[in-house]
């Protein structure tokens, strides 16, 4: 059986739509069409929001020695940031003055992100999984 073809009205009867036949968009949706718009579920026109997102590195201090348990950062100037937006955070193999990349695989760190603040940012919470951790340790962080 023949796959089904879009059908239009032509000086009274219906025929088939040819490849190159555009379906009149008050047709399709409400609105004002600008060539900027997607049709949504609901049969109107509508604006993509702004995008939104992004990703980034800090430095978690732990201290000096003997260093703490727990260390935070706060990421701020994340002007695109939503209070529902999804952050992760996680420890980079990238040295810093007080540990090697490899010393940063090492390090039993637990990662955490949170305390999201529309248009402002987030904090990073890390937490040391084996006695203390000492010292700066790069984290990478991104959000969407």
């Amino acid at each position: 059986m023949a796959a089904a073809k879009p059908l239009k009205h032509a000086n009274g009867s219906i025929v088939e739509m040819g490849a190159t036949d555009v379906i009149p968009i008050a047709n399709l949706a409400t609105g004002t069409p600008d060539g900027t718009k997607f049709v949504r579920d609901d049969g109107t026109l509508a604006s993509p929001g702004a995008p939104s997102g992004g990703a980034g590195t800090t430095t978690l201090d732990f201290g000096a020695s003997p260093g703490t348990a727990m260390a935070s950062v706060d990421v701020t100037g994340l002007g695109t940031i939503g209070a529902g937006s999804r952050v992760q955070a996680w420890v980079v193999a990238t040295a810093t003055a007080d540990h090697s990349a490899d010393e940063h695989v090492a390090e039993s760190l637990k990662i955490v992100a949170g305390n999201v603040v529309a248009g402002v940012g987030f904090t990073i919470y890390g937490e040391a999984m084996i006695g203390f951790a000492n010292g700066t340790f790069t984290v990478a962080y991104s959000w969407s």
